[in-house]
């Protein structure tokens, strides 16, 4: 018991504190070092990953997910590099090829194919401009913003749809607002809360008749040593998946967006993938 409080006491000094997962039973805790854990993007990743654990537990064994270090969350690429230095112990992320290769990953998309859709983020008076858009080939004629860092950039260079870089969401939004290009692409969890959160957000708004999809979808990556944990994590999300505490939970994180977004009635414009070996796989559908 004094060993377990003594290393709880060394992860908060270390910055490490913040447990994000159940309370610890008998035994000692083998925290997972996460990385992305403050944003409510991540929030339903989270959950997802406090479940798979949970139901993978063995004989009481207690289960906590532990922040890397405070402060925002890193970047992707800064998330990665943790990885390999053995500072985080997972990340959820869009897969890519080079990822694939260097990175012990589960091919299962956590978001079932959702993260595919894409909303616009335009501004206000563009309206009537994007409402008559019915084609790929028109979209081409503008340009969208793109976070330098974010995987699916090269979906749209694949499709030959330009866009000029920035540094983050926030930014983003402000680029757009200042008239840098004409719309930002964001998930349907992502759109409705990110510009709630905007000053500028009056002057901006969801188009309501588009909608772009491609696969995008995210894995659990880790590094190669540790296949063990994504076994685990395998038979958990094969065990949640079954009893359907799976799709209750995507729900319950995502059900109010999908049905704000109305996705059905929308002009769906399909992009191709530059990675047809990375799209769904039987397991995801």
């Amino acid at each position: 018991m004094l060993r377990s409080v003594l290393i709880r006491r060394r992860l908060l000094r270390a910055g490490l504190g913040l447990l994000l997962g159940l309370a610890l039973c008998r035994g000692e805790a083998q925290p997972l070092r996460l990385c992305q854990t403050e944003s409510p993007r991540y929030d339903y990743r989270l959950a997802l990953t406090r479940l798979i654990l949970e139901k993978t537990a063995q004989g009481g064994e207690p289960v906590a997910l532990v922040r890397h270090a405070p402060g925002p969350d890193p970047s992707q690429d800064r998330c990665l590099e943790l990885l390999r230095t053995g500072e985080v112990d997972l990340v959820y992320l869009p897969p890519t090829p080079a990822r694939m290769a260097e990175f012990a990953a589960l091919p299962i998309d956590l978001h079932a194919g959702r993260l595919g859709y894409r909303l616009l983020v335009i501004r206000r008076e563009d309206a009537p401009a994007f409402a008559r858009i019915t084609t790929v080939a028109q979209l081409r004629r503008l340009t969208g913003g793109f976070g330098r860092q974010w995987a699916d950039m090269a979906v749209f260079e694949a499709n030959q749809l330009p866009v000029i870089a920035g540094p983050g969401t926030e930014a983003l939004l402000g680029m757009l607002r200042a008239r840098r290009f004409d719309y930002l692409q964001r998930g349907v969890t992502e759109a409705f809360a990110e510009l709630a959160n905007f000053e500028g957000r009056d002057d901006l708004m969801v188009e309501p008749h588009l909608a772009l999809h491609y696969a995008l979808p995210v894995y659990f990556m880790t590094r190669q040593d540790k296949r063990p944990l994504l076994q685990r994590l395998q038979r958990g999300l094969q065990m949640a998946r079954q009893d359907g505490s799976f799709r209750r939970l995507l729900d319950q994180h995502q059900g109010r967006d999908w049905a704000r977004a109305t996705i059905e009635r929308r002009h769906v414009l399909e992009l191709v993938s530059p990675w047809p070996a990375l799209g769904t796989t039987p397991a995801e559908r």
